[in-house]
């Protein structure tokens, strides 16, 4: 994932947890409470958008963003990830 903000420079990093409302990101570089992002998600060769505000500040371990807007196609490729994700889980944990 890649990270856009007015007051740091692009960072990427990757998402520990994912929902359509939101995610959460293991940085050691935190945000502060209230930055307003720009997210670009690359998702399986397709690249998702939406603009967060920073929610919870864990120093040096990391935040949740909240997604503030998100356009319908790509709210649309983020529930498919999730869905996908959420039944491979499921059945990789049927053969234990």
């Amino acid at each position: 994932m890649e990270l856009l903000c007015s007051a740091m420079p692009p960072m990427r990093t990757e998402t520990d947890e994912i929902s359509l409302c939101g995610c959460y990101i293991k940085t050691v570089f935190t945000m502060d409470v209230g930055t307003k992002l720009v997210l670009v998600f690359s998702v399986k060769h397709n690249k998702i958008g939406a603009n967060g505000i920073v929610v919870t500040k864990y120093l040096q371990v990391g935040n949740d963003i909240d997604f503030v807007d998100i356009a319908t196609q790509d709210r649309l490729k983020l529930s498919d990830f999730i869905s996908e994700s959420e039944r491979d889980a499921v059945e990789g944990n049927a053969g234990t």
